[in-house]
């Protein structure tokens, strides 16, 4: 089923990306740049392809033409934040080129998003659509800036900014996916609340996956300014002679392989393996605990199941 869902929405999406940035006169160039990315991937049937056609496992028709243009609209939204993710992390001289196209493609997928949720019709449903997918990029965005610009003062505030900037983002997808065929309160905000435990699900596994190098790229550790989850935790439970330790180690980092090893190192010695591990099993039973009586196909429930086994840690 999936298979041709899949193989629909992009052909409607193309299509309307395609009339409406004809009519504006935008270069084929960079219409190619972004559609190639929306394009069938290796992975479209693995969780990090699944995840970011979130809503579509939401919807009882999700291959109606308006609901395809929703979960389109919504995966655009996503590869939007995950280029400016990639750019916030990327402070390597060396990257200055890539990252300014990172940038530049991500401001295509923003407008593009909301220029395709424009063509849909005005119904309560539509409407209530776009009112969320706005509200939860500013509250995004501004969760980004605000983790950028100012160290989180604790643990908890770090946790806050996690959900705003990761959580709150799945959870509005997944209840937008429902709000297509839905408009029951109580279902509205299970299927939410499901969304942001996922999302922080994918958040801890993103986080304390990459406390290491992996296939070519860098630890967070070496290559960003920000502090992530697990470096948060570490920095909030060491005694105060390893913490300044920590502090020193992450800031050569960047520079010094052996200091990054030493900020690795610190960061498991503090507990922080243990903790998010248990962490993540909570959400994962939370999550699990929404699905209940929500309205899914057979098809839909496998594939929300399986993204939650696929993020969450294990021993």
């Amino acid at each position: 089923m999936w298979g041709q869902v899949l193989s629909d929405l992009l052909a409607i999406g193309r299509s309307q990306l395609q009339r409406i940035w004809q009519q504006l006169g935008v270069p084929s160039s960079y219409r190619d740049s972004i559609l190639g990315v929306l394009s069938p991937r290796p992975d479209a049937d693995q969780p990090r392809g699944q995840i970011a056609r979130l809503p579509m496992y939401f919807m009882q028709q999700p291959d109606g033409e308006a609901n395809q243009i929703v979960v389109t609209a919504w995966e655009m939204l996503y590869m939007a934040a995950y280029m400016v993710d990639k750019v916030i992390d990327e402070h390597q001289p060396d990257s200055a080129i890539g990252t300014g196209i990172k940038a530049n493609l991500a401001v295509g997928f923003l407008i593009g998003a909301f220029q395709l949720l424009n063509t849909l019709d005005p119904t309560p449903a539509n409407i209530a659509i776009q009112d969320r997918l706005s509200e939860v990029v500013v509250t995004m965005s501004a969760a980004h800036h605000q983790s950028i610009i100012e160290r989180p003062g604790s643990l908890g505030e770090a946790w806050t900014l996690a959900q705003a900037r990761s959580g709150a983002f799945f959870a509005v997808g997944c209840w937008c996916g429902l709000r297509a065929d839905h408009a029951d309160r109580r279902l509205l905000a299970q299927a939410e609340a499901f969304g942001m435990h996922l999302g922080m699900l994918l958040q801890i596994s993103n986080e304390m996956g990459d406390l290491y190098p992996t296939r070519g790229k860098r630890s967070d550790i070496a290559r960003s300014e920000r502090l992530t989850l697990p470096m948060i935790y570490a920095l909030s439970v060491l005694p105060d002679e390893q913490r300044s330790a920590l502090e020193s180690d992450l800031t050569q980092a960047r520079y010094d392989n052996a200091a990054e090893d030493r900020a690795r190192q610190a960061i498991l010695d503090s507990g922080a393996a243990l903790y998010f591990l248990v962490e993540s099993k909570r959400r994962f039973r939370a999550a699990q605990s929404q699905l209940g009586d929500l309205p899914l196909l057979e098809e839909s429930t496998h594939v929300l199941q399986t993204l939650l086994d696929a993020f969450t840690l294990k021993l």
